[in-house]
């Protein structure tokens, strides 16, 4: 029989505590109530960060409990290194849903599997991996540079599994087949690849070398970040470092990339797609969707760019796409670089992956509002 946690929570959440959810017995200190706001009138599935309290932080192991649906949510206890102070959180929300989600101190909860992970690949040349239960990513460093390949863009590993694939498809060291899982057909060459990055300067599109750090701050359960650093690069005469940060969510299609710039950063940074395909814009100018010329033996790959904020123009040239922003940022500017595989779990075609692109950007312009709550009150 399952123990009545619901029934426990709704007549000591006043209190602060009740039995653990695992039927021990052994109390579990609440440390923190929210309610969680979903302002769409669509359903969604999303990773939220809640900010932790001071007892929170202490904690060892904390759990998290949707008291509005009576289940645990999957927790990442801390959303990045240099961001201890949030925890996240993964919650399904209907549409213009209000949940009361909880924190506590964890019983004997098993810690949910990992869904995203990424590390850096000394055995293949210094390759920057991410991935998680839809999609995988690389970058190319240091080693692969001093052969003379030099690539900043982005690369696409094709997956239909829900399974991380990284380590076994390195190990195997046959990753342009597809065993049953999927493979690395998508070409990047010297190309922006699937949403790397360029500096427009009087007129001339820049790009960097590969990168020479890199520095992992979260690894899963539910997030990666991990940051890239670039020896300056740039127009001669106005070079800049940058660093990227980078991180990909479980459940999620879209890597967040920020970029940032030493000293004063001259011209527009301007992210790009390679390749010929069907191609698609938003009208108010957010993202651009780009869905491959198929390969006749693996189909297509659908590579999509979406400004975090603010808006731009799709524009076509150097045999790739671009997305130039309107608004010429500072010394940061970020973006989400995503992709998708005709022959992946739910995106077959161009008009589907423009319909979820179109969903994705609807979702990072209105997020899940997190409203701290005291004695049970916003």
């Amino acid at each position: 029989m399952k123990p009545l946690v619901p029934l426990c929570l709704a007549v000591a959440m006043a209190a602060g505590a009740c039995a653990s959810a695992s039927g021990t017995g052994a109390a579990a200190a609440t440390l923190g109530r929210f309610q969680l706001v979903n302002p769409l009138q669509v359903a969604r599935v999303e990773i939220v960060a809640l900010p932790l309290s001071a007892d929170a932080l202490r904690a060892t192991r904390l759990e998290a409990f949707d008291a509005t649906a009576g289940k645990r949510l999957p927790i990442q206890q801390r959303a990045a290194d240099d961001d201890a102070g949030r925890a996240l959180v993964e919650i399904r929300m209907g549409a213009g849903e209000r949940h009361e989600v909880v924190l506590r101190t964890a019983g004997d909860a098993v810690p949910p599997a990992s869904r995203a992970f990424g590390r850096h690949v000394p055995e293949r040349m210094d390759d920057f991996a991410w991935e998680n239960d839809r999609v995988a990513f690389r970058m190319y460093g240091p080693a692969l540079a001093a052969t003379g390949e030099i690539s900043s863009g982005i690369d696409v590993w094709a997956k239909r599994t829900q399974a991380l694939v990284i380590d076994r498809w390195y190990a195997g060291e046959d990753y342009h087949t597809d065993h049953g899982e999927g493979l690395d057909f998508y070409k990047v060459g010297p190309s922006r690849g699937c949403g790397g990055l360029a500096r427009r300067i009087d007129g001339v599109d820049h790009v960097s070398g590969n990168y020479v750090r890199w520095r992992r701050l979260a690894n899963g359960p539910l997030r990666v970040v991990f940051e890239l650093d670039y020896a300056p690069w740039g127009a001669k005469g106005s070079e800049v470092a940058e660093t990227k940060r980078i991180s990909l969510d479980a459940g999620s299609d879209f890597s967040l990339i920020r970029s940032r710039f030493g000293g004063d950063a001259v011209g527009v940074p301007v992210p790009g797609i390679n390749g010929d395909g069907e191609a698609s814009a938003d009208p108010q100018g957010r993202w651009m969707a780009l869905w491959g010329k198929p390969d006749p033996a693996h189909g297509s790959i659908g590579c999509a760019i979406v400004l975090a904020q603010g808006k731009g123009r799709a524009d076509q040239r150097g045999g790739q796409r671009w997305l130039v922003p309107a608004d010429v940022p500072g010394r940061e500017f970020a973006y989400y670089a995503g992709a998708a595989w005709s022959q992946g779990a739910d995106v077959h075609d161009a008009q589907a992956w423009e319909r979820a692109v179109a969903a994705f950007a609807q979702r990072i312009a209105a997020p899940i509002e997190v409203r701290v709550q005291e004695n049970g009150r916003d």
